[in-house]
Protein backbone atom coordinates (compact mmCIF):
# COMPACT_ATOMS: atom_id res chain seq x y z
CA UNK A 1 0.00 0.00 0.00
CA UNK A 2 1.45 3.53 -0.99
CA UNK A 3 2.30 5.66 1.28
CA UNK A 4 0.30 9.04 2.01
CA UNK A 5 1.00 11.84 0.12
CA UNK A 6 3.67 14.15 1.98
CA UNK A 7 4.10 12.04 4.73
CA UNK A 8 8.59 10.65 4.01
CA UNK A 9 9.30 7.01 5.73
CA UNK A 10 13.23 6.85 6.77
CA UNK A 11 14.42 3.61 4.86
CA UNK A 12 17.36 1.76 5.91
CA UNK A 13 20.97 3.71 5.49
CA UNK A 14 19.63 7.11 5.34
CA UNK A 15 21.69 9.56 7.49
CA UNK A 16 20.35 11.00 11.21
CA UNK A 17 18.10 14.02 11.83
CA UNK A 18 20.75 16.82 12.57
CA UNK A 19 19.65 16.84 16.35
CA UNK A 20 19.67 12.92 16.47
CA UNK A 21 23.52 13.52 15.08
CA UNK A 22 24.19 16.05 17.65
CA UNK A 23 22.65 13.81 20.48
CA UNK A 24 25.02 11.16 19.04
CA UNK A 25 28.21 13.01 19.59
CA UNK A 26 27.25 13.65 22.79
CA UNK A 27 26.92 10.36 23.87
CA UNK A 28 30.52 9.29 22.18
CA UNK A 29 31.71 12.16 23.88
CA UNK A 30 30.53 11.21 27.54
CA UNK A 31 31.42 7.93 26.63
CA UNK A 32 34.96 9.06 25.72
CA UNK A 33 35.24 11.16 28.62
CA UNK A 34 33.75 9.10 31.32
CA UNK A 35 36.70 7.24 32.72
CA UNK A 36 38.51 10.39 33.04
CA UNK A 37 35.66 11.83 34.91
CA UNK A 38 35.27 8.62 37.72
CA UNK A 39 39.17 9.14 37.86
CA UNK A 40 38.68 12.61 39.14
CA UNK A 41 35.96 11.37 41.02
CA UNK A 42 38.02 8.83 42.64
CA UNK A 43 41.09 10.82 43.00
CA UNK A 44 38.89 13.67 45.10
CA UNK A 45 37.53 10.93 47.53
CA UNK A 46 40.67 8.65 48.00
CA UNK A 47 43.43 9.57 50.54
CA UNK A 48 45.67 10.34 47.94
CA UNK A 49 47.11 13.58 47.61
CA UNK A 50 48.25 15.21 45.05
CA UNK A 51 49.76 18.55 45.09
CA UNK A 52 48.62 21.67 44.22
CA UNK A 53 51.22 23.99 43.27
CA UNK A 54 50.86 26.05 39.83
CA UNK A 55 54.10 26.27 38.93
CA UNK A 56 56.04 22.75 39.09
CA UNK A 57 54.62 19.62 39.04
CA UNK A 58 54.95 17.06 42.37
CA UNK A 59 51.82 15.15 41.68
CA UNK A 60 51.25 12.53 44.23
CA UNK A 61 52.55 13.55 47.83
CA UNK A 62 53.15 10.99 49.93
CA UNK A 63 52.35 11.58 53.92
CA UNK A 64 55.67 12.66 55.75
CA UNK A 65 53.92 11.49 58.83
CA UNK A 66 53.38 7.90 60.19
CA UNK A 67 50.64 6.18 62.55
CA UNK A 68 51.67 4.21 65.44
CA UNK A 69 50.74 3.55 69.06
CA UNK A 70 52.13 4.54 72.46
CA UNK A 71 51.14 3.08 75.42
CA UNK A 72 47.54 2.01 73.88
CA UNK A 73 46.97 5.40 72.18
CA UNK A 74 47.41 6.70 68.12
CA UNK A 75 50.20 9.10 67.85
CA UNK A 76 51.50 10.57 64.55
CA UNK A 77 55.48 10.37 64.03
CA UNK A 78 57.81 12.49 61.55
CA UNK A 79 58.84 9.06 58.77
CA UNK A 80 60.23 11.16 56.13
CA UNK A 81 63.92 11.98 56.25
CA UNK A 82 63.99 15.38 55.41
CA UNK A 83 62.18 16.07 57.99
CA UNK A 84 64.95 14.62 60.64
CA UNK A 85 62.48 11.47 61.33
CA UNK A 86 65.84 11.03 63.79
CA UNK A 87 64.42 13.16 65.73
CA UNK A 88 61.70 11.17 66.67
CA UNK A 89 59.09 13.55 67.14
CA UNK A 90 56.05 12.39 67.83
CA UNK A 91 52.71 13.84 69.45
CA UNK A 92 48.85 12.47 69.86
CA UNK A 93 46.46 11.82 66.40
CA UNK A 94 43.93 13.38 69.14
CA UNK A 95 44.68 16.38 71.29
CA UNK A 96 44.51 16.36 75.18
CA UNK A 97 41.67 18.91 75.77
CA UNK A 98 43.75 21.85 77.28
CA UNK A 99 46.62 21.76 74.72
CA UNK A 100 48.13 24.35 73.16
CA UNK A 101 49.79 23.00 69.79
CA UNK A 102 52.10 25.27 67.65
CA UNK A 103 54.02 23.65 64.40
CA UNK A 104 57.36 25.04 63.76
CA UNK A 105 57.84 24.67 59.71
CA UNK A 106 60.68 25.88 57.45
CA UNK A 107 64.19 24.99 56.38
CA UNK A 108 67.21 23.80 58.15
CA UNK A 109 67.37 27.33 60.13
CA UNK A 110 63.75 27.00 61.41
CA UNK A 111 65.00 23.29 62.44
CA UNK A 112 68.05 24.53 64.41
CA UNK A 113 70.15 22.43 62.26
CA UNK A 114 73.21 21.47 62.85
CA UNK A 115 72.65 21.55 66.63
CA UNK A 116 71.37 19.11 68.71
CA UNK A 117 67.63 19.04 69.54
CA UNK A 118 67.44 20.50 72.74
CA UNK A 119 69.03 23.29 71.15
CA UNK A 120 67.22 24.14 68.48
CA UNK A 121 64.32 27.70 68.64
CA UNK A 122 61.51 25.60 69.11
CA UNK A 123 62.66 23.70 72.50
CA UNK A 124 64.03 27.11 73.38
CA UNK A 125 60.32 28.20 73.12
CA UNK A 126 58.32 24.96 74.57
CA UNK A 127 60.03 26.14 77.82
CA UNK A 128 59.76 29.72 77.61
CA UNK A 129 56.22 28.97 77.33
CA UNK A 130 55.61 26.22 79.62
CA UNK A 131 57.38 28.36 82.33
CA UNK A 132 55.22 31.43 81.84
CA UNK A 133 52.17 29.18 81.19
CA UNK A 134 52.52 26.52 84.00
CA UNK A 135 48.72 25.47 84.09
CA UNK A 136 48.69 24.89 80.43
CA UNK A 137 49.89 21.85 78.63
CA UNK A 138 51.97 23.20 75.80
CA UNK A 139 53.23 20.91 72.48
CA UNK A 140 55.75 22.90 70.02
CA UNK A 141 56.41 20.32 67.40
CA UNK A 142 59.45 20.80 65.09
CA UNK A 143 58.78 19.67 61.24
CA UNK A 144 60.70 21.68 59.39
CA UNK A 145 62.60 19.98 56.35
CA UNK A 146 66.24 20.04 55.58
CA UNK A 147 67.12 22.34 52.49
CA UNK A 148 63.33 22.53 51.73
CA UNK A 149 62.30 25.87 50.00
CA UNK A 150 58.35 27.44 50.86
CA UNK A 151 56.92 25.54 47.95
CA UNK A 152 58.34 22.46 49.75
CA UNK A 153 57.08 23.56 53.17
CA UNK A 154 53.56 24.23 51.71
CA UNK A 155 53.68 20.44 51.13
CA UNK A 156 53.93 19.50 55.04
CA UNK A 157 51.78 22.80 55.85
CA UNK A 158 48.62 20.74 53.92
CA UNK A 159 49.15 17.51 56.32
CA UNK A 160 49.93 19.25 59.54
CA UNK A 161 46.87 21.83 59.07
CA UNK A 162 44.94 18.51 59.67
CA UNK A 163 46.55 17.83 63.24
CA UNK A 164 44.65 20.18 65.66
CA UNK A 165 47.03 22.67 65.31
CA UNK A 166 46.49 26.40 67.75
CA UNK A 167 49.26 28.38 65.94
CA UNK A 168 51.54 27.90 62.84
CA UNK A 169 55.08 29.29 63.09
CA UNK A 170 56.84 29.54 59.37
CA UNK A 171 60.30 30.99 59.61
CA UNK A 172 61.54 29.68 55.34
CA UNK A 173 62.73 31.84 53.00
CA UNK A 174 67.09 30.72 52.38
CA UNK A 175 66.13 28.07 50.06
CA UNK A 176 64.47 28.93 47.13
CA UNK A 177 66.83 28.90 44.66
CA UNK A 178 68.37 25.90 45.52
CA UNK A 179 66.66 23.21 43.23
CA UNK A 180 67.53 23.34 39.47
CA UNK A 181 64.24 24.14 37.55
CA UNK A 182 63.22 26.55 35.13
CA UNK A 183 59.66 28.37 35.33
CA UNK A 184 57.46 28.16 32.38
CA UNK A 185 56.94 31.44 30.77
CA UNK A 186 53.00 31.25 29.59
CA UNK A 187 51.11 33.19 26.71
CA UNK A 188 48.69 35.16 28.31
CA UNK A 189 45.30 33.72 26.46
CA UNK A 190 46.69 30.14 28.15
CA UNK A 191 47.31 31.43 31.70
CA UNK A 192 43.63 30.66 33.14
CA UNK A 193 43.33 27.52 30.63
CA UNK A 194 46.63 26.28 33.06
CA UNK A 195 45.04 27.43 36.07
CA UNK A 196 41.47 26.02 35.34
CA UNK A 197 43.55 22.48 34.69
CA UNK A 198 45.48 22.62 37.12
CA UNK A 199 42.33 22.26 39.62
CA UNK A 200 41.73 18.70 38.45
CA UNK A 201 43.32 16.46 40.48
CA UNK A 202 44.05 14.28 37.39
CA UNK A 203 45.82 16.36 35.31
CA UNK A 204 48.06 17.43 38.36
CA UNK A 205 48.59 13.63 39.10
CA UNK A 206 49.48 13.06 35.23
CA UNK A 207 51.99 15.79 35.51
CA UNK A 208 53.97 14.94 38.23
CA UNK A 209 54.35 11.52 36.94
CA UNK A 210 56.81 10.17 35.65
CA UNK A 211 55.18 10.80 32.03
CA UNK A 212 55.28 14.46 33.58
CA UNK A 213 59.12 14.08 34.12
CA UNK A 214 59.94 13.39 30.58
CA UNK A 215 57.40 16.12 29.10
CA UNK A 216 58.14 18.40 31.73
CA UNK A 217 61.62 17.70 32.08
CA UNK A 218 63.05 21.05 34.05
CA UNK A 219 59.68 21.99 36.41
CA UNK A 220 58.56 18.38 37.23
CA UNK A 221 60.05 17.76 40.77
CA UNK A 222 59.46 14.17 43.30
CA UNK A 223 57.39 15.53 46.20
CA UNK A 224 58.81 13.58 49.10
CA UNK A 225 62.65 14.76 48.92
CA UNK A 226 64.62 17.58 47.44
CA UNK A 227 66.65 16.99 44.05
CA UNK A 228 69.88 18.14 42.54
CA UNK A 229 71.83 17.90 45.65
CA UNK A 230 75.02 17.09 43.57
CA UNK A 231 73.91 20.02 41.41
CA UNK A 232 73.59 22.36 44.44
CA UNK A 233 76.73 21.38 45.94
CA UNK A 234 78.92 21.64 43.13
CA UNK A 235 77.84 25.00 41.49
CA UNK A 236 78.97 26.66 44.84
CA UNK A 237 82.12 24.97 44.56
CA UNK A 238 82.48 26.07 40.83
CA UNK A 239 80.93 29.73 41.45
CA UNK A 240 77.89 29.19 38.63
CA UNK A 241 75.89 31.48 38.18
CA UNK A 242 72.09 30.41 38.39
CA UNK A 243 69.71 31.24 35.54
CA UNK A 244 67.28 31.30 38.54
CA UNK A 245 68.60 34.89 39.74
CA UNK A 246 70.82 35.97 36.57
CA UNK A 247 67.48 36.02 34.47
CA UNK A 248 65.41 38.68 35.53
CA UNK A 249 61.92 36.72 34.66
CA UNK A 250 63.21 33.58 36.44
CA UNK A 251 64.06 35.56 39.23
CA UNK A 252 60.64 37.01 39.43
CA UNK A 253 59.24 33.90 39.11
CA UNK A 254 61.00 32.48 42.02
CA UNK A 255 59.54 35.59 43.99
CA UNK A 256 56.56 35.30 42.72
CA UNK A 257 56.62 31.93 43.56
CA UNK A 258 57.53 32.19 47.32
CA UNK A 259 54.69 34.49 47.31
CA UNK A 260 52.22 32.05 46.18
CA UNK A 261 53.40 29.17 48.95
CA UNK A 262 53.46 31.62 51.82
CA UNK A 263 49.84 33.57 50.94
CA UNK A 264 48.36 30.14 50.25
CA UNK A 265 49.39 28.37 53.84
CA UNK A 266 47.91 31.88 55.40
CA UNK A 267 44.63 32.08 53.44
CA UNK A 268 44.38 28.27 54.41
CA UNK A 269 45.05 28.68 57.78
CA UNK A 270 42.09 31.54 58.16
CA UNK A 271 40.05 28.82 56.91
CA UNK A 272 40.68 27.02 60.06
CA UNK A 273 40.68 29.91 62.14
CA UNK A 274 44.14 29.19 62.38
CA UNK A 275 46.54 31.76 63.68
CA UNK A 276 50.05 32.23 62.09
CA UNK A 277 53.62 33.68 62.82
CA UNK A 278 55.86 34.54 59.99
CA UNK A 279 59.12 34.53 60.89
CA UNK A 280 61.78 37.31 58.97
CA UNK A 281 64.61 35.81 57.74
CA UNK A 282 68.11 36.72 59.09
CA UNK A 283 71.10 36.16 57.58
CA UNK A 284 75.03 36.37 58.39
CA UNK A 285 75.71 39.59 56.37
CA UNK A 286 79.17 40.93 57.39
CA UNK A 287 80.74 37.92 57.28
CA UNK A 288 80.15 35.87 54.58
CA UNK A 289 81.50 36.58 51.21
CA UNK A 290 78.76 36.26 48.15
CA UNK A 291 79.28 33.19 46.76
CA UNK A 292 78.84 34.23 43.13
CA UNK A 293 79.48 37.89 41.79
CA UNK A 294 78.25 38.99 38.20
CA UNK A 295 80.58 40.84 36.25
CA UNK A 296 79.46 42.33 32.89
CA UNK A 297 82.22 44.46 32.12
CA UNK A 298 85.13 44.06 29.63
CA UNK A 299 87.80 45.40 27.36
CA UNK A 300 89.30 48.71 28.96
CA UNK A 301 86.03 49.38 31.52
CA UNK A 302 87.36 45.66 33.14
CA UNK A 303 90.76 46.77 33.92
CA UNK A 304 89.71 50.11 35.37
CA UNK A 305 87.29 48.42 37.91
CA UNK A 306 89.40 46.44 38.16
CA UNK A 307 92.26 48.42 39.46
CA UNK A 308 89.86 49.72 41.78
CA UNK A 309 88.93 47.11 42.86
CA UNK A 310 91.84 45.63 43.91
CA UNK A 311 93.67 48.83 45.12
CA UNK A 312 90.90 49.40 47.43
CA UNK A 313 91.26 45.76 48.61
CA UNK A 314 95.17 46.75 48.84
CA UNK A 315 94.07 49.30 51.04
CA UNK A 316 92.10 47.66 52.94
CA UNK A 317 94.95 45.23 54.15
CA UNK A 318 97.37 48.07 54.66
CA UNK A 319 94.97 49.42 57.13
CA UNK A 320 94.24 52.41 55.08
CA UNK A 321 90.34 52.27 55.97
CA UNK A 322 89.51 55.97 54.14
CA UNK A 323 90.90 55.31 51.27
CA UNK A 324 89.94 52.02 50.42
CA UNK A 325 86.43 53.05 50.94
CA UNK A 326 87.20 56.30 47.63
CA UNK A 327 88.26 53.11 45.78
CA UNK A 328 85.64 50.87 46.44
CA UNK A 329 83.05 53.25 45.74
CA UNK A 330 84.66 53.88 42.59
CA UNK A 331 84.81 50.50 41.55
CA UNK A 332 81.10 50.04 42.42
CA UNK A 333 80.07 52.28 40.37
CA UNK A 334 82.00 50.92 37.41
CA UNK A 335 80.22 47.69 37.94
CA UNK A 336 76.81 48.38 40.61
CA UNK A 337 75.86 44.88 40.06
CA UNK A 338 79.30 42.82 41.40
CA UNK A 339 78.29 41.31 44.44
CA UNK A 340 81.79 40.76 46.06
CA UNK A 341 82.65 44.81 45.35
CA UNK A 342 79.85 45.68 47.66
CA UNK A 343 81.10 43.06 50.31
CA UNK A 344 84.70 44.40 50.43
CA UNK A 345 82.95 48.00 50.39
CA UNK A 346 81.05 47.17 53.33
CA UNK A 347 83.94 46.05 55.06
CA UNK A 348 85.65 49.00 54.42
CA UNK A 349 83.04 50.90 55.38
CA UNK A 350 82.97 49.29 58.55
CA UNK A 351 86.35 50.00 59.53
CA UNK A 352 86.01 53.51 58.75
CA UNK A 353 83.29 53.99 61.38
CA UNK A 354 80.40 54.32 59.03
CA UNK A 355 78.24 51.30 60.16
CA UNK A 356 74.99 51.99 58.71
CA UNK A 357 76.31 52.65 55.35
CA UNK A 358 78.16 49.51 56.12
CA UNK A 359 75.11 47.78 56.82
CA UNK A 360 73.45 48.77 53.38
CA UNK A 361 76.54 47.58 51.53
CA UNK A 362 76.62 44.22 52.97
CA UNK A 363 72.46 44.09 52.11
CA UNK A 364 73.22 45.23 48.72
CA UNK A 365 76.23 42.83 48.08
CA UNK A 366 73.60 39.69 49.59
CA UNK A 367 70.82 40.82 47.03
CA UNK A 368 73.19 40.71 44.19
CA UNK A 369 74.39 36.98 44.63
CA UNK A 370 74.26 35.22 41.46
CA UNK A 371 74.14 31.71 43.67
CA UNK A 372 71.91 32.62 46.57
CA UNK A 373 71.81 30.76 49.68
CA UNK A 374 70.05 33.45 51.74
CA UNK A 375 67.16 35.10 51.62
CA UNK A 376 67.40 38.06 49.50
CA UNK A 377 65.61 41.31 51.16
CA UNK A 378 63.03 40.53 48.26
CA UNK A 379 61.99 37.86 50.22
CA UNK A 380 61.89 39.07 53.85
CA UNK A 381 59.67 42.73 51.90
CA UNK A 382 56.99 39.53 51.20
CA UNK A 383 56.87 38.62 54.69
CA UNK A 384 56.05 41.97 55.61
CA UNK A 385 53.54 42.55 53.21
CA UNK A 386 51.92 39.54 53.63
CA UNK A 387 51.59 39.95 57.44
CA UNK A 388 50.12 43.24 57.13
CA UNK A 389 47.09 42.26 55.01
CA UNK A 390 45.92 39.56 57.34
CA UNK A 391 44.06 39.96 61.13
CA UNK A 392 45.20 36.16 62.22
CA UNK A 393 48.95 36.42 61.18
CA UNK A 394 51.55 38.40 63.29
CA UNK A 395 55.17 39.28 62.37
CA UNK A 396 57.54 38.05 64.37
CA UNK A 397 60.74 39.84 62.78
CA UNK A 398 63.91 38.05 63.68
CA UNK A 399 65.89 40.24 60.71
CA UNK A 400 65.13 43.39 62.96
CA UNK A 401 65.83 41.43 66.19
CA UNK A 402 69.29 40.17 65.24
CA UNK A 403 69.91 43.57 63.60
CA UNK A 404 69.72 45.36 66.85
CA UNK A 405 71.11 42.41 69.23
CA UNK A 406 74.74 42.68 66.92
CA UNK A 407 74.11 47.00 66.47
CA UNK A 408 76.14 49.21 65.38
CA UNK A 409 77.97 46.31 63.83
CA UNK A 410 76.14 43.97 60.81
CA UNK A 411 74.81 40.51 62.01
CA UNK A 412 78.15 37.84 61.63
CA UNK A 413 79.27 35.22 63.22
CA UNK A 414 78.14 36.88 66.59
CA UNK A 415 74.93 35.61 65.82
CA UNK A 416 75.11 32.47 63.28
CA UNK A 417 77.55 29.07 62.66
CA UNK A 418 77.61 30.17 58.86
CA UNK A 419 75.32 31.99 56.62
CA UNK A 420 72.24 31.56 57.88
CA UNK A 421 72.00 28.66 60.50
CA UNK A 422 71.57 30.58 64.30
CA UNK A 423 74.19 30.10 66.84
CA UNK A 424 72.69 29.32 70.29
CA UNK A 425 72.14 32.46 71.27
CA UNK A 426 70.74 33.12 67.99
CA UNK A 427 68.19 30.65 68.48
CA UNK A 428 67.57 32.00 71.49
CA UNK A 429 67.05 35.06 70.06
CA UNK A 430 64.55 33.76 67.25
CA UNK A 431 62.69 31.92 70.24
CA UNK A 432 62.07 35.20 72.03
CA UNK A 433 61.10 37.10 69.18
CA UNK A 434 58.40 34.41 68.70
CA UNK A 435 57.32 33.97 71.99
CA UNK A 436 56.64 37.85 72.48
CA UNK A 437 54.09 37.84 69.57
CA UNK A 438 52.01 34.91 71.29
CA UNK A 439 52.17 36.83 74.60
CA UNK A 440 51.93 40.35 72.67
CA UNK A 441 48.44 38.69 70.61
CA UNK A 442 47.20 36.96 73.77
CA UNK A 443 47.43 33.23 72.31
CA UNK A 444 47.35 31.50 75.61
CA UNK A 445 45.57 34.35 77.49
CA UNK A 446 47.35 36.20 80.10
CA UNK A 447 51.02 34.34 81.96
CA UNK A 448 49.87 32.93 85.45
CA UNK A 449 50.58 34.93 87.92
CA UNK A 450 53.88 33.95 89.52
CA UNK A 451 55.14 32.50 86.40
CA UNK A 452 58.79 32.75 85.97
CA UNK A 453 60.22 35.29 83.08
CA UNK A 454 61.13 33.70 79.94
CA UNK A 455 65.16 34.21 78.69
CA UNK A 456 66.23 35.98 81.40
CA UNK A 457 69.26 33.37 82.04
CA UNK A 458 70.06 31.55 78.45
CA UNK A 459 69.67 27.89 77.74
CA UNK A 460 69.65 25.95 80.97
CA UNK A 461 71.00 22.84 81.84
CA UNK A 462 69.11 20.11 81.03
CA UNK A 463 68.70 17.17 83.41
CA UNK A 464 71.41 18.13 85.75
CA UNK A 465 74.08 18.19 82.89
CA UNK A 466 76.23 21.24 82.01
CA UNK A 467 75.50 23.65 80.01
CA UNK A 468 75.77 22.57 75.80
CA UNK A 469 78.81 24.55 74.48
CA UNK A 470 78.58 24.68 70.97
CA UNK A 471 82.53 25.30 70.39
CA UNK A 472 83.02 21.56 71.60
CA UNK A 473 80.40 20.22 69.51
CA UNK A 474 83.21 18.51 67.46
CA UNK A 475 81.33 17.18 64.52
CA UNK A 476 78.96 20.24 63.72
CA UNK A 477 82.34 22.15 63.80
CA UNK A 478 83.30 19.93 60.95
CA UNK A 479 80.35 20.72 59.46
CA UNK A 480 81.21 24.05 59.59
CA UNK A 481 84.44 23.60 58.14
CA UNK A 482 83.20 21.62 55.21
CA UNK A 483 80.57 24.55 54.48
CA UNK A 484 83.11 27.33 54.61
CA UNK A 485 85.23 25.60 51.68
CA UNK A 486 82.08 24.63 49.48
CA UNK A 487 80.98 28.19 49.31
CA UNK A 488 84.78 29.72 49.25
CA UNK A 489 85.30 31.58 52.64
CA UNK A 490 88.72 30.79 53.28
CA UNK A 491 89.54 32.68 56.07
CA UNK A 492 86.87 31.48 58.10
CA UNK A 493 87.50 27.99 57.03
CA UNK A 494 91.76 28.36 58.03
CA UNK A 495 90.60 29.78 61.11
CA UNK A 496 87.86 27.27 62.03
CA UNK A 497 90.46 24.11 61.01
CA UNK A 498 93.23 25.89 63.42
CA UNK A 499 90.87 25.93 66.43
CA UNK A 500 89.72 22.67 65.76
CA UNK A 501 93.43 21.29 65.32
CA UNK A 502 94.34 22.84 68.89
CA UNK A 503 91.47 21.44 71.08
CA UNK A 504 92.42 18.29 72.35
CA UNK A 505 90.47 14.98 70.94
CA UNK A 506 89.05 17.50 67.89
CA UNK A 507 90.49 15.98 65.19
CA UNK A 508 90.29 12.30 66.71
CA UNK A 509 86.68 12.95 67.00
CA UNK A 510 86.49 14.16 63.05
CA UNK A 511 88.50 11.14 61.99
CA UNK A 512 85.78 9.43 63.11
CA UNK A 513 83.04 11.48 61.34
CA UNK A 514 85.54 11.21 58.33
CA UNK A 515 86.12 15.49 58.40
CA UNK A 516 89.50 14.96 60.39
CA UNK A 517 90.92 14.15 56.64
CA UNK A 518 89.06 17.65 55.21
CA UNK A 519 90.05 19.62 58.47
CA UNK A 520 93.51 18.84 57.55
CA UNK A 521 93.55 19.32 54.27
CA UNK A 522 92.11 23.16 54.61
CA UNK A 523 95.59 23.81 57.02
CA UNK A 524 97.49 22.40 54.20
CA UNK A 525 96.17 23.76 50.96
CA UNK A 526 93.90 26.93 52.15
CA UNK A 527 96.94 29.14 53.44
CA UNK A 528 98.72 29.59 50.46
CA UNK A 529 95.62 30.12 48.48
CA UNK A 530 94.65 33.08 51.35
CA UNK A 531 98.23 34.33 50.58
CA UNK A 532 98.12 34.49 46.95
CA UNK A 533 94.59 36.47 47.06
CA UNK A 534 96.30 39.26 49.41
CA UNK A 535 99.64 39.33 47.24
CA UNK A 536 97.06 39.88 44.05
CA UNK A 537 95.12 42.62 46.32
CA UNK A 538 98.33 44.28 47.25
CA UNK A 539 99.92 44.64 43.76
CA UNK A 540 102.80 42.01 44.26
CA UNK A 541 102.98 39.98 40.60
CA UNK A 542 102.76 36.10 41.31
CA UNK A 543 104.73 33.45 40.89
CA UNK A 544 103.14 31.57 38.08
CA UNK A 545 105.13 28.60 38.85
CA UNK A 546 103.76 28.53 42.70
CA UNK A 547 100.02 29.71 41.57
CA UNK A 548 99.91 26.45 39.39
CA UNK A 549 100.83 24.11 41.80
CA UNK A 550 98.40 25.80 44.39
CA UNK A 551 95.88 25.49 41.71
CA UNK A 552 96.62 21.55 41.08
CA UNK A 553 96.44 21.37 45.18
CA UNK A 554 93.28 22.75 44.85
CA UNK A 555 91.55 21.10 42.37
CA UNK A 556 92.80 17.57 44.02
CA UNK A 557 91.01 18.69 47.54
CA UNK A 558 87.76 19.25 46.24
CA UNK A 559 87.56 16.43 44.24
CA UNK A 560 89.11 14.60 47.36
CA UNK A 561 86.40 15.65 49.98
CA UNK A 562 83.61 16.48 47.75
CA UNK A 563 81.80 13.42 45.65
CA UNK A 564 78.83 13.83 42.93
CA UNK A 565 81.25 15.85 40.19
CA UNK A 566 80.14 13.68 37.62
CA UNK A 567 76.28 14.12 37.91
CA UNK A 568 76.50 17.42 38.22
CA UNK A 569 78.60 17.68 35.10
CA UNK A 570 75.77 15.97 33.39
CA UNK A 571 73.53 18.24 34.42
CA UNK A 572 75.07 21.53 33.65
CA UNK A 573 75.61 22.53 29.39
CA UNK A 574 76.53 25.74 29.47
CA UNK A 575 77.36 28.29 32.42
CA UNK A 576 76.78 32.20 30.77
CA UNK A 577 78.27 34.65 33.32
CA UNK A 578 80.25 32.01 35.29
CA UNK A 579 82.96 33.01 37.22
CA UNK A 580 86.31 31.46 37.14
CA UNK A 581 86.19 27.98 38.44
CA UNK A 582 88.14 26.93 41.97
CA UNK A 583 88.56 24.10 40.62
Amino acid sequence: MPAPSGNLVQSPGTALSAPRRMLFRVILALLAVSPLIACEILLRVSDVRVADDPYLNFGQVDSYFVQKEIGGRPHYQVANREVYRERNTVFPVTKTPGTFRVFCLGGSASAGWPHPQEEIYSRYLQRALQDTYPDRTIEVLNVSAHAYAAYRVRLIFQEVIEFEPDLIVIYSGNNEFLEKRVYREESAWWEPVAKALNRLHLVRRVKGSSLGRRLWPENTLLADERQHVAYEQWSKIEQLALDLRQNPRQYEQVTHHYAFSIQSMVETAAERQVPVILVSVPVNLRQWHPNVSHQALQGPALQTWEHLYRSGEGLLLQGDASGAVRRLQEASEQAPLHADTHFVLGRALEQAGNYEAALQAYSRARDLDYNPFRAPSDLNQTLRQIAGRYDHVSLADAEQAFLAASAPLAPGFDLFLDYVHPTQRGNLLVAKTVYDQIVARGLLGPPSAGSIPAFSGGPPAIDGRAPYDERRDFPMQGILVRLFVMMHQYDSAVEKARALSNEPGALEALRRKEDGKLVEGVLEVFPEVIKQEQARALGIAPDAQLQGQVETRLRAFYRDNFGGYEEFQTTVTTAPDKTPPAI
